[in-house]
């Protein structure tokens, strides 16, 4: 059993190193409020540039990247050398994926010195999501180093230590998110999935409560918490609520986890329940109980 949990482990924290990873390109991430008002209303009224700046970034927060260049355009054709304006199009870069564009914005705008610390920020989590762990690491520290209340900053930094198994690190880098941002549930989910990566389920668990209390529809966070109680060994709370399309997938991934535990006579039969409700032949769940009868000498 120890020499099975060694083992899986390291598969189960790829597995959670990738979701973390795509956590990054959220709109919530770029923190701006909820609110939704039209961004182009400002153009009716002559707005100046901070106008126009705040509009792009209630346009960017609802990924409507085009109305959130014609407000940085105006901004831009009044001063080519705005570095604020520049940075909201590196973000839009980052958020519509065109990472290399990103990065090279990013880094030239890490020369000015009003916007130095954002624009390493915005280099690290472009960099991370391109998979250069090391030049990321090193954007991201340099970014807090200037400005320790940049949480996405943080927040990233959390995710690279993650990768790298440096807990301690990865605690403290989800500690200073939260200062900034305690009412964020992205962080609460992300510092949820770095406690599971750590086998600490039931703090894992509360994480995920919390990051729920505040974004009751965050989906990930809802999966999260669905693993970390099986892990608890509590299978029906993690499957409370489930819906009938979810269904299927759910006793898959907590039969799965309850192999893990070896605990296998739960796991035989919330993988056979997992066969009976899919409409059409599972054959993950398949090949899990296959695999959970083999242990168990089971299989005919």
């Amino acid at each position: 059993m120890p020499r099975r949990r060694r083992r899986l482990t390291g598969l189960r924290t790829l597995a959670l190193s990738a979701g973390l990873l795509a956590t990054l390109a959220a709109c919530e991430s770029f923190g701006f409020g909820k609110e939704k008002p039209d961004p182009l209303a400002v153009l009716k009224d002559g707005a100046g540039t901070e106008s126009l700046l705040g509009a792009a970034d209630a346009a960017i927060a609802q990924r409507r990247i085009e109305d959130a260049a014609i407000l940085l355009g105006r901004v831009l054709k009044k001063d080519p050398n705005n570095s604020q304006a520049k940075l909201r199009v590196a973000e839009m870069y980052l958020i519509s994926n065109k990472l290399a564009l990103a990065a090279a914005s990013f880094k030239y705008l890490s020369t000015a010195s009003d916007v130095r610390a954002k624009a390493l920020q915005g280099l690290g989590i472009a960099m991370m999501k391109q998979g250069e762990l090391d030049t990321a690491h090193k954007a991201l520290k340099e970014a807090v180093d200037e400005d320790a209340s940049l949480w996405r900053a943080w927040n990233a930094l959390g995710v690279y230590y993650d990768t790298q198994s440096l807990w301690n690190d990865a605690d403290e880098s989800y500690k200073q998110a939260l200062a900034a941002k305690p009412e964020l549930a992205l962080i609460h989910n992300n510092l949820g999935r770095s406690l599971l990566m750590q086998q600490k389920f039931v703090e894992a668990t509360s994480a995920f409560r919390k990051a729920l209390r505040i974004r009751p529809n965050l989906k990930a966070a809802r999966a999260n918490l669905r693993h970390s109680l099986a892990w608890e060994g509590k299978y029906q709370e993690a499957m409370a609520g489930v819906k009938r399309g979810e269904l299927p997938t759910v006793l898959n991934d907590v039969g799965y986890i309850a192999i893990l535990r070896g605990d296998y006579d739960r796991a035989e039969a919330l993988l056979s329940r997992a066969m009976v409700v899919s409409p059409t032949f599972n054959e993950t769940a398949s090949k899990n109980l296959d695999y959970v009868k083999t242990i168990r000498g089971t299989k005919k």
